[in-house]
C-alpha cells in the first residue's frame, strides 16, 4: 500500500513539474507577444504593410526587431528607418517617407539614331508597395508607350498579381550574313502573371502574354532569305525567379541579387516552332565606406533558340545594355554582357549629393543562325568606357539624375551620350 502512494505521490509530482513548464512556456510567449512594434512618421505607409515587410513573430527579440528594420529602409517609399526608442514591452520604429511619384526621362543616341523617354513612375500606390509605370518613348521617330501595374501583397497574403501593355515601334538594321536591311518593327503586347514570395524578396512569377508583330523592310535592297513584311500574333508563357539581397544605405548599395526568366513564345500564325528564351541579371554592390565609393556590377547572360526570324529577343543598345552605342544597333540569338560600374561621391549638401562615375561596358552577341563561338570572338565584340555623374536628391530613392558619356575601345570614332533618371542598373 505504502508502494503504491509512494508510486502516485512520483507520478503528481512528475504532472506538477510538466504543468509548471507548460505554463512557463506559455508566459513567456505572451510576454514575447507583448512586445508592440509601433510606427512614427509614416503618412503613406499602412503600419499593417510595414508590419508585414518586417516579418515579426512571438520568437522575435528586440534585438531580432531592431536588425530587421533595414527591411524597412530596402522599401522604395522609405528613404530612412530608425528604432526611436525601446521599452520592456515596445519598439517604435521612426520612418522617414520619400517621395514616390518619380518622372521618367531618358535620351541617347548617336548620329542618326536617337531616342528619348519621358514618363512616370510611382512606387508605392496606396502605401502598400504597388508599383505603377506608364511612359512614352520615341525611337527615331517611332512612336511607342508602356503600362504596368504590379501589386506583390494582395490583402496581406504573400500572393500578387501584375500586368502590362505596350506599343513599341523601331526601325532597325537587321544582318542577313554579309549584308544588313532596315526594317520598321511594330509589336503589341499585353498580359500579366502570377506572384509568390517564398522568403523576404525571394519571388516566383509565371503568366502569358499576347502579342502582335508587324513588321516591314524600309529599303530596296533585295537579299535572299530576307521577309520583305510580316504579320504574325504570338503567346508568350513566362516564368521569373528572382532574389534580391540589396540593401540600401543612403545613396549607396551593398549586396546582391539575381533575376532569372524564362520563356516559351509559340508562333500562332507562321507555323514555326515554338522556340525557349533564358536570361538572367546577376547584380553586386560592395560599398567602400572609409572611400565614400560605391563599386557595382551586373552580368547578363541569355541565350534563345530562335534561329528562323531575323527579330532576335537580344538588343545591342544604349538603354538598357552598351552606354553610347546607339539604339537598337543589332539583335542576337546568345548575349553576355558585363556591365562595370565606380561610383565616387563628390559632395553632399541637404537633400542633395552627387557621384562620379566611371564605367565599363563589354558586350557580346550571337547572330541569328550563329555558332556560340561567336560569343569568344571579337567580330560582334563591343567595349565601350566613359565617364558620367549623377546627381542625387536624397528624399525619393530613385529621383537620381544621369549622364553618361561612352567612347567604342576598337573605333573612338563611334561615341554617344545617355541620360536618363535612376541608375543604369
Amino acid at each position: 500500500m505504502e508502494e503504491q502512494q509512494r508510486s502516485t505521490s512520483v507520478y503528481v509530482s512528475i504532472l506538477k513539474l510538466g504543468l509548471a513548464c507548460l505554463l512557463s512556456v506559455c508566459f513567456s510567449a505572451s510576454l514575447l507577444a507583448q512586445v508592440q512594434v509601433e510606427f512614427s512618421g509614416n503618412r503613406k505607409c499602412k503600419d499593417d504593410h510595414l508590419l508585414q515587410i518586417l516579418r515579426v513573430d512571438t520568437s522575435n527579440t528586440h534585438d531580432d526587431i531592431v536588425s530587421k528594420v533595414q527591411r524597412i529602409r530596402n522599401l522604395s517609399a522609405v528613404v530612412n528607418a530608425e528604432v526611436d526608442s525601446i521599452g520592456k514591452n515596445y519598439i517604435r520604429i521612426k520612418v522617414e517617407e520619400g517621395i514616390t511619384t518619380i518622372p521618367l526621362v531618358a535620351f541617347g543616341g548617336i548620329e542618326d539614331n536617337q531616342w528619348f523617354l519621358a514618363g512616370l513612375k510611382e512606387l508605392s500606390l496606396f502605401g502598400r508597395s504597388i508599383e505603377g509605370t506608364a511612359f512614352y518613348r520615341n525611337n527615331q521617330g517611332e512612336h511607342s508607350g508602356y503600362f504596368s501595374l504590379r501589386v506583390p501583397y494582395v490583402k496581406g497574403t504573400h500572393w500578387g498579381y501584375s500586368f502590362e501593355a505596350q506599343r513599341y515601334a523601331s526601325l532597325e538594321p537587321l544582318q542577313f550574313g554579309e549584308l544588313s536591311s532596315t526594317y520598321r518593327y511594330l509589336n503589341y503586347t499585353v498580359g500579366g502573371t502570377i506572384i509568390k514570395e517564398f522568403k523576404y524578396r525571394h519571388f516566383l512569377e509565371a503568366g502569358a502574354s499576347f502579342l502582335y508583330e508587324d513588321y516591314e523592310q524600309r529599303d530596296d535592297i533585295f537579299i535572299q532569305g530576307a521577309p520583305a513584311s510580316g504579320k504574325i500574333r504570338k503567346v508568350l508563357y513566362k516564368l521569373t525567379h528572382s532574389i534580391d539581397r540589396v540593401n540600401r544605405h543612403a545613396i549607396n548599395f551593398g549586396g546582391w541579387s539575381i533575376n532569372q526568366h524564362f520563356q516559351v513564345i509559340d508562333d500562332i500564325d507562321s507555323g514555326y516552332d515554338a522556340f525557349l528564351i533564358y536570361w538572367a541579371d546577376i547584380l553586386y554592390f560592395r560599398r567602400l565606406q572609409a572611400m565614400g565609393g560605391n563599386l557595382a556590377a551586373r552580368v547578363r547572360l541569355g541565350v534563345s533558340s530562335n534561329n528562323d526570324t531575323p527579330f532576335a529577343p537580344f538588343v545591342l543598345d544604349s538603354q538598357v545594355t552598351i552606354r553610347g552605342v546607339g539604339n537598337r544597333v543589332d539583335r542576337g540569338t546568345a548575349v553576355a554582357v558585363l556591365n562595370l560600374e565606380y561610383r565616387q561621391q563628390f559632395f553632399a549638401k541637404g537633400n542633395f549629393a552627387g557621384q562620379i562615375v566611371g564605367f565599363s561596358d563589354l558586350g557580346n552577341w550571337r547572330t541569328p543562325g550563329g555558332d556560340f563561338d561567336q560569343l569568344t570572338m571579337n567580330e560582334n565584340l563591343v567595349h565601350f568606357v566613359g565617364l558620367g555623374t549623377r546627381i542625387i536628391w536624397t528624399r525619393s530613392n530613385q529621383a537620381v539624375f544621369r549622364i553618361d558619356y561612352g567612347v567604342n575601345t576598337m573605333d573612338d570614332q563611334q561615341r554617344g551620350i545617355v541620360l536618363g533618371l535612376g541608375h543604369y542598373f
